[in-house]
């Protein structure tokens, strides 16, 4: 039985992680622009109504404004999400018919989420799920967005308000918030990674079901990252009805592990 593995989808993945670091520009150019410049006064105006069992409502009303901005940047991430799922299934698509043609010399149609046939022709793999499943993960990554910038506002509020009840020092407070920053810009690039190798498993599991691959061998990148317990599963076979326990190639979060397709006789 002839095995093809196909490229891991690097394209899809630089593009969201662009996409997502964008966001946190621009949250990060809004936070250097609305939060910092009054950032000294608003301290000294927190520490000075907390003697009096107060809380400044300017620091209050600054958060509300970041918070419009971010939520005004997660707005124009939002709008470009089914374009990065479109670029992903075509991406995932081509690698699979040059992965058989690699390993069998035969070639498979393209993909075609609509009609079946062309002039009563079939020369398209007919894929009527695809649209639902663009819609659930563009709905799923709408909520991971929002909390990009959410969990972000969340935490500088968080950093403002202890260093007002602390009595914190401005440059104190400005360096945690700096250091908030990068980890966002983690978080970013976390929440890309897995969700692009997660779909990309996904999608390669139903299309290789739906040429008839019932199997695939284990396959890990090989480098020191991997999981223990993905190590001891490189090159085992598993068919797509009776997974391992811990699950297909592409789980859990942010997994680099790729099915090699067994391929049937074509």
């Amino acid at each position: 039985m002839k095995k093809a593995t196909l490229k891991p989808p690097d394209q899809s993945e630089r593009e969201y992680t662009r996409l997502l670091h964008w966001c946190v520009r621009q949250i990060v150019a809004s936070t250097r622009r609305i939060v910092m410049p009054r950032l000294p006064s608003l301290m000294r105006e927190g520490q000075s109504e907390l003697k009096s069992d107060g809380y400044s409502e300017d620091i209050v009303i600054m958060l509300a404004t970041l918070l419009d901005s971010i939520v005004t940047t997660g707005n124009v991430v939002e709008m470009n999400l089914p374009s990065i799922f479109a670029l992903l299934a075509r991406n995932n698509d081509r690698a699979l018919i040059l992965a058989v043609k690699g390993a069998t010399g035969k070639t498979l149609p393209p993909s075609m989420p609509g009609a079946r046939s062309l002039l009563g022709v079939d020369v398209y793999r007919y894929e009527p799920w695809l649209k639902d499943m663009q819609a659930t993960w563009v709905r799923q990554n709408v909520a991971l967005v929002k909390s990009i910038g959410t969990q972000y506002h969340g935490q500088l509020e968080t950093i403002i308000r202890n260093g007002v009840f602390n009595g914190s020092s401005v440059k104190q407070v400005s360096e945690q918030i700096q250091n908030q920053f990068g980890v966002t810009k983690n978080r970013a690039t976390l929440i890309a990674q897995d969700q692009i190798l997660g779909a990309n498993a996904r999608l390669t599991q139903i299309r290789a079901e739906a040429i008839g691959v019932e199997k695939y061998e284990w396959a890990t990148v090989g480098d020191s990252r991997v999981r223990p317990e993905h190590v001891d599963l490189n090159g085992k076979v598993f068919s797509w009805d009776k997974p391992p326990s811990v699950g297909h190639p592409g789980t859990p979060i942010r997994c680099r592990c790729r099915a090699a397709l067994l391929l049937p006789e074509f």
